[in-house]
């Protein structure tokens, strides 16, 4: 018994770390997420496990980034890491530097189940209206991604919106609960018309963050009505089923946001003629109208009141000959420089485009100056 070497509980933990770290000091192993929970420092414990054994694992918070994919409860993961001993508890465990999802058929079936699960609760039922004018929308997303810069360049010849940009993570283990202090933050702080929730295209492990059930649970509740435009067009998420709308890529969100200017006024165009036409046809009425209570006070209080109304209604009629359409149809003409009738006043240059209304059509002119003598 007294060759048996004696150690201290510090120095026995010591070697066995020294030994397991110079022996494994670089592993890979594959195994099933379990009890996964995220510390408030922002480190990530979880036990790795196979059908006979568990062992620990812990990410640290300066090791998580954003190729590190989002993982859950029941995945099946490839772990590249460094084995180690925690001393003060002398418990093993694996500190992970590098994560893959091991196959997709695991994320598959998760995302089926769960969408299945929130489609039974009606979560992507009872969508929020959406405003038919956009003045204001936020967009959380990468500030540095290709949806941002897709959305900024198709609003460049579109009506002018006012953009909020909330940066965010949109990949990895830390983005749904990054892209949900977005929502919160327009939710709460920073009002919108809209919120739009967006990134490029990418693998289904790249796009895993948006199947969240918490995020999910976040969108359903947001009081404010959130479009969601993930990926390509083929790409679905449970963010999607969720969202009051879901587009097809972040590109369609600027044209569903704002129409081109050139439609704009198009549009202000028509209604304007539209306006002018009914103008027409009520003062036309009101002419029969007034014509109507002209005779019919004649006959019920006598000619008092006679000469007071011949003058009225002269009047009326002759306002009624400086409506613009009769004017034009007697044939006149308007003459416009860059939108402004002209006047005596008015500077005319050799070569100056001007517009001239005529009763049935409009035209545009060149100017062509000539010389002339007054005697």
């Amino acid at each position: 018994m007294q060759l048996i070497q004696e150690y201290k509980v510090s120095e026995l933990v010591s070697q066995i770390k020294s030994f397991l770290e110079s022996t494994f000091y670089y592993v890979k192993v594959v195994g099933e997420v379990s009890s996964l929970k995220t510390s408030t420092n922002g480190h990530i414990y979880f036990n790795l496990k196979d059908e006979s054994a568990l062992i620990n694992v812990v990410i640290f918070k300066n090791s998580i980034n954003k190729n590190i994919p989002k993982i859950e409860d029941g995945i099946e993961i490839i772990i590249y890491g460094r084995l180690t001993i925690y001393k003060d508890r002398s418990n093993y465990q694996i500190i992970a530097e590098n994560i893959e999802v091991n196959g997709s058929g695991s994320l598959l079936k998760l995302f089926e189940e769960r969408k299945q699960k929130l489609k039974l609760e009606g979560l992507f039922d009872n969508k929020k209206q959406l405003p038919k004018i956009v003045k204001k929308v936020g967009i959380i997303t990468s500030p540095n991604g290709a949806a941002i810069k897709d959305i900024e360049s198709r609003l460049y010849d579109r009506l002018p919106i006012n953009v909020i940009l909330y940066p965010s993570l949109v990949q990895g283990q830390l983005a749904d609960l990054s892209i949900i202090k977005g929502i919160k933050y327009f939710n709460e702080k920073e009002f919108v018309d809209v919120i739009v929730i967006t990134r490029g295209g990418g693998s289904f492990e790249d796009l895993m963050c948006f199947n969240s059930e918490i995020l999910a649970r976040k969108i359903y509740e947001s009081k404010i009505p959130i479009i969601t435009a993930i990926g390509h067009e083929i790409d679905w998420t449970i963010a999607d089923y969720v969202s009051d709308l879901r587009l097809p890529t972040p590109t369609v969100v600027a044209e569903f946001l704002s129409p081109l200017i050139s439609v704009f006024i198009e549009k202000i165009n028509s209604t304007f003629e539209k306006i002018v036409k009914l103008s027409y046809k009520k003062i036309d009425g009101f002419i029969k109208e007034i014509d109507k209570i002209y005779f019919n006070i004649l006959s019920t209080i006598g000619k008092n009141y006679y000469n007071k109304l011949i003058i009225f209604k002269q009047n009326f009629y002759r306002l009624h000959q400086f409506n613009k359409k009769k004017i034009l149809k007697r044939g006149y003409g308007i003459v416009r420089k860059n939108g402004i009738i002209l006047d005596k006043n008015t500077i005319v240059k050799q070569g100056d485009i001007l517009d001239i209304e005529l009763y049935n059509r409009k035209l545009k002119v060149s100017v062509i100056l000539e010389e002339y003598s007054c005697f």
